[in-house]
Parts: structure tokens; C-alpha cells; sequence
């Protein structure tokens, strides 16, 4: 096997004398086993004594852990990569060539010096980050522009404007939420003092689809954003003179008085192009205009977005409900030159919010009837799941007495008059008292019936395995009857009440396997459990019949029984919110399926 090996190999005693070395070994070296075998390694190499290599070998002879190493093989210029591996009182030695590998990573290690002087050459700021934002790289260019080399966080924070840093850590926080980074512009304080626009493009590198690495480019745009800022002021006011949508457009100064309105104002109101400064809160409802005032000086000390819904007094005398909006327009030093406005009329939608409203209010009122009703509904479910325990436990007690003066009147005519009694009588006895225990099982099987939808569920991880074959091994079984459990079955569950799922599934495979076979436990390949058995089988159009109480397909003297075990396996799996189902067929035997959740 060795010799079929494309690595090479070679053996060594602790003196370092060659014991074996394989054909790749030979091949490369031109070389006969013989001129090998026996000789001394430090002779047949000398440059390799005093190297990694000799102490790579000590190392692994003296603490038997094998060791890695890599090598320069000085005469053929070759790269080694060697693996030692102590063997009693031998070495044995992979090694193979890896100077293609070598090589490429100095070729790789030239090629990124040669790209880092790239960025540095490029007009614009390159840099990468690691996932959560520290910086990794970034080029000569931030330098140039800020003149300190410094690259953490809190040396960036203090380069930026202190008006943009908020919305650019709001920008940077949501792209490493989402993985979608967007565009923007922010000012960083060149070495001059002077804060310069940049406008900042980046993007995630993905390794095993999560988010390794940004990178990006900060580029100077501080010419542009200021030409389009001059822009943007004409062609902000004057689409707004010109603007003749629904809304009425209005201007303000700082101080909040406004001093331009559009038109749509004064065929509303009646009030004059003139009159507007002098009158705009007259014409608010008195119930709205304090909260008018209070909001619209809020606004003007903070230079926040105005919005407000108030009503308005039309020229007829009727008032009507508006929603005023308003954006303070600043300067380059972030001082407040005017205020956009637009007042917009609200008042159908309004009327629906109100229909809306008292619409609500009357489903309020019913699911507060409907929460009565069923509080009310509940104490009587209570009232009767007491009624019920009261009326087992008469039953247990009122039933249970006659059943044992019956089992003891029969014990006590056979004890005492057996040997008197004619066969045909003491078959009657026998047969009397076997009803009696059959009546006395039933009633116990009903109780337990009926308490199963009443227990508590105290859920808990259970190893099925463990309780299924616990359970096997506890009942008795025919001649030739195995079990085959399925190991590592966990599931979520009240164990008590599992208990008896597992009791009952596993007594019903034994008991229609009068003949053997195997009876198994497992999980299927869709995830439900099953028990199932070589047994008679049965009919599949009978199959939903086996989970309902008292429903046999066999008589008593065929297979005893009461008809209560597969109906309280059901109850247990459904108080579990899981289902269970049976597959069969006849003489071919059955399997119950069940899941939990």
C-alpha cells in the first residue's frame, strides 16, 4: 500500500538508520532499495542536521505526538512539506514537494504589494472592514486628506461633522442588520480644518453566505454637493410658486410668521394674500389652536418636522379638518432660512376614522359580552369536570362492593363445597368470577379514561427508546416473539402519560402475536413514530374503529380484552396536540402510528 502512494515515505529506527522507503522515494531519486537500506539518514542528507528537521524528529520521539514541519532542501531548491508520526521505536516520514505552492504565495505576496500601491494611487479613499466595522485597511489617500494615520473608530468619529455622525452610524448599523448598504455623503474635517464632502459607496463580501468583510470608497464631491445644494434652493422655490396640486403651499420665516400662500387659501377661507400673517391663527377652532401653538414653537425652537391635524373656519362659518406639514429649509452653518408648508383638507377622511371608531367601540362592547359568556361558560365546564370526578369515584366505590362479594362468594362455595359441587357448577363459579375481575378491569380501564383528559401535562425531553424498551421488557411474551427498538428516539412529552402509550401500544402487538415474529418501535422517514407487529393484522376498513372505546374486532375468548387501551392511547396523543393512525392488513400484521405537536 505504501508503494502505491504518490507521497513519499520513509522509515527510520531511533538512530536514524533507514529501515524502508517506498517506490515514490526511489522514483524521484533514481535509486535502488539497496542503496538505501541500512544507511544513515543525517549521512545520506547532511544539510538537514542541526535544522527544523532534526528537531522536528527528537520532538517526536521523545513525546510520541506526531509533527509537522516544512523545509528549504537547500540542493535541489525544493519546499518540503513533512509529517512525522512515532511508531514504537521507529519515525515513519510523509513528505512531499510543495514548492509550486510556495512560490505562488510569494508571487501572491508581491501581488498585493503591488495592488496596495494602486489604491494609494487612486483619486479616492479605499478601504475594507472587518464584519462589525473595524477598519483592516485603508490607503494613503485618508492621509493626504486629514493628516493623521490614525484609523480607529474614535478617530473617525471625531474627522466627521458632528451633524452627520448620527445619520451615519443610523446608515452604517442598518446595512449590518440587513446586508444592504446604502450610498451617502458626509463631511470629514480635512488638515486645513476646512470640512470637505465625501461620498461614501460600499459593499459586503460574503463567505458561506454571511457577511465577512465591507469594502468601499470614500470620494471628494464637495464642489458637486455644494453646486447641487444651489441648485436644489432655486428649483425647490420655485416649483413650489409654481405647485397647483389639492394642497395648499404656504412659506414661513424662521420666526414661524407666514408670509406666502398659495391661492387655494384664499377661495377656502376668504383671507387675502395680505391678510395672512395678521390672521393665521384666527381661523383655527379654538379647541385646536393652543395645541397649534404649542406644536408650531416646538418645531421652531427644535427645526423638527411640523405636522398637525386641526380644523379650519371656511368662509360659510363651517369648520373643516386640515392637516398642516411643514420642513425647515437651513443654511450651510445649520440655521433655519424659511419653512415649507403644505396644508392638506382631511375632513372625509376624518369622518370615516369616526365611523371607524364608533364601529370599534360596539366590537369592543360585543367581545366583552363574548368574554363574559365564555368566563361564564368555563365555571360551568369546571363545575361539571367536578360533577364527573364526584360521579367516577361513586361509581369505583358503589360498583366495586357488589363485585367483591361476588368474587368472594365464589372463592368461598369452591373452598368450601368444591369437592361437592357438580363440574358443570364449578364451571359456573369460574366463569362468575371471571366476569366479575373482567367488570372490576373495565371500570378501572373507564376511570382511567376519563381521568386521562383531566391530568395536567408537565412536559419534559423523554428518551422513547429507553421507555419503550423498558416497557417490552416488563410484559410477558410467547415462545418466539422479539422486539427491535430503535435507539436515539427523544420527543417532547408528560412522560406518565406516554407511559401508558407506550404500555398499551406495545401490550396490543404482543397480544395479536400469538405465533412471534417482531415487534418493533422506530420513527419513520416523515417522522412519526410506530409500533409494529408480525401478528394477525386486521382489516384496513376497520382501522377507525380500533381508537374508539369498546369497539373490538375479536371476541373475548379470541384475544381478552376491554376495548378501552387503544381509545386512551388516542386521548393521550391528542392532549399532546399530535395524532395517531393505524395501517394494516390481514394475517400480515399492523402498525400504529402516532405523532406529538
Amino acid at each position: 500500500m505504501l508503494d502505491s502512494m504518490t507521497e513519499l515515505f520513509f522509515a527510520v529506527d531511533r538512530d536514524y538508520n533507514i529501515l524502508f522507503v517506498n517506490r515514490a522515494v526511489l522514483l524521484r531519486n533514481e535509486r535502488t532499495p539497496e542503496e538505501y537500506a541500512g544507511q544513515n539518514h543525517w549521512e545520506l542528507w547532511p544539510s538537514m542536521k542541526g535544522t527544523v528537521v532534526e528537531e522536528s524528529y527528537r520532538v517526536a520521539l521523545a513525546t510520541g505526538v506526531p509533527v509537522r514541519f516544512e523545509y528549504f532542501f537547500e540542493p535541489t531548491q525544493a519546499w518540503i512539506d513533512a509529517n512525522v508520526y512515532p511508531y514504537a521505536d521507529q519515525l515513519h516520514i510523509y513528505f512531499r514537494d510543495v514548492t509550486d505552492r510556495k512560490l505562488a504565495e510569494e508571487e501572491l505576496a508581491k501581488r498585493e504589494q503591488d495592488l496596495r500601491k494602486v489604491l494609494d494611487a487612486i483619486p479616492h479613499i479605499a478601504w475594507a472592514t472587518n464584519a462589525s466595522g473595524e477598519t483592516e485597511y485603508i490607503n494613503a489617500k485618508w492621509e493626504e486628506l486629514t493628516g493623521t494615520a490614525a484609523t480607529d473608530r474614535e478617530s473617525f468619529r471625531k474627522a466627521i461633522h458632528p451633524d452627520d455622525i448620527q445619520r451615519v452610524v443610523r446608515l452604517m448599523e442598518r446595512a449590518r442588520e440587513t446586508g444592504v448598504p446604502e450610498t451617502y455623503d458626509l463631511r470629514i474635517r480635512s488638515k486645513t480644518g476646512e470640512y470637505r464632502w465625501l461620498r461614501v459607496r460600499w459593499s459586503p463580501l460574503y463567505e458561506n453566505d454571511k457577511i465577512v468583510r465591507w469594502i468601499g470608497t470614500s470620494t471628494d464631491v464637495h464642489d458637486e454637493v455644494l453646486t447641487n445644494n444651489a441648485l436644489k434652493e432655486e428649483q425647490d422655490h420655485n416649483s413650489f410658486r409654481l405647485n397647483t396640486s389639492p394642497q395648499i403651499p404656504w412659506l414661513a420665516g424662521p420666526d414661524g410668521v407666514i408670509y406666502e400662500q398659495g391661492a387655494q387659501w384664499t377661495e377656502l377661507t376668504g383671507v387675502t394674500h395680505d391678510e395672512v400673517p395678521k390672521t393665521q391663527g384666527t381661523v383655527l377652532h379654538p379647541d385646536d389652536a393652543p395645541k397649534m401653538f404649542e406644536v408650531w414653537n416646538k418645531c421652531l425652537a427644535s427645526g423638527e418636522p411640523f405636522d398637525l391635524e386641526h380644523r379650519i373656519r371656511l368662509k360659510n362659518g363651517d369648520y373643516r379638518w386640515m392637516r398642516s406639514r411643514a420642513m425647515a429649509r437651513r443654511g450651510e452653518d445649520g440655521t433655519i432660512l424659511r419653512w415649507y408648508g403644505t396644508t392638506e383638507d382631511i375632513h372625509d377622511r376624518k369622518l370615516v376614522e369616526q365611523a371607524l371608531r364608533e364601529s370599534e367601540e360596539r366590537y369592543r362592547l360585543l367581545a366583552e359580552t363574548l368574554e363574559v359568556l365564555v368566563q361564564e361558560r368555563t365555571a360551568e365546564l369546571e363545575a361539571a369536570y367536578r360533577e364527573q370526578e364526584s360521579f367516577s369515584y361513586s361509581v369505583s366505590h358503589d360498583l366495586r362492593a357488589p363485585l367483591r362479594s361476588i368474587v368472594s362468594s365464589a372463592r368461598i362455595l369452591d373452598e368450601d363445597f368444591g369437592a361437592n359441587l357438580p363440574s358443570e357448577a364449578k364451571t359456573l363459579l369460574d366463569k362468575q368470577a371471571h366476569s366479575a375481575l373482567r367488570l372490576a378491569q373495565l371500570i378501572d380501564d373507564l376511570l382511567e379514561l376519563s381521568r386521562i383528559g383531566r391530568k395536567e401535562l408537565i412536559k419534559s425531553p423523554i428518551d422513547l427508546s429507553a421507555l419503550f424498551t423498558t416497557v417490552s421488557a416488563s410484559i410477558q411474551t410467547p415462545d418466539g416473539l422479539r422486539f427491535a427498538i430503535q435507539p436515539g428516539l427523544v420527543a417532547m412529552g408528560d412522560v406518565r402519560l406516554l407511559q401508558l402509550v407506550a404500555q398499551n401500544l406495545i401490550e396490543n402487538a404482543v397480544k395479536f402475536s400469538p405465533h412471534g415474529g417482531r415487534v418493533k418501535f422506530g420513527k419513520a422517514e416523515d417522522g412519526a413514530f410506530f409500533v409494529s407487529d408480525e401478528g394477525i393484522g386486521f382489516k384496513q376498513e376497520y382501522a377507525s374503529k380500533l381508537f374508539q372505546p369498546f369497539q373490538r374486532l375479536h371476541t373475548e375468548d379470541e384475544f381478552p380484552g376491554t376495548g378501552i387501551g387503544l381509545a386512551s392511547v388516542k386521548r393521550i396523543i391528542e392532549r399532546h396536540g399530535g395524532s395517531v393512525w393505524a395501517d394494516g392488513e390481514l394475517d400480515k400484521g399492523a402498525t400504529f402510528y402516532f405523532r406529538l405537536d
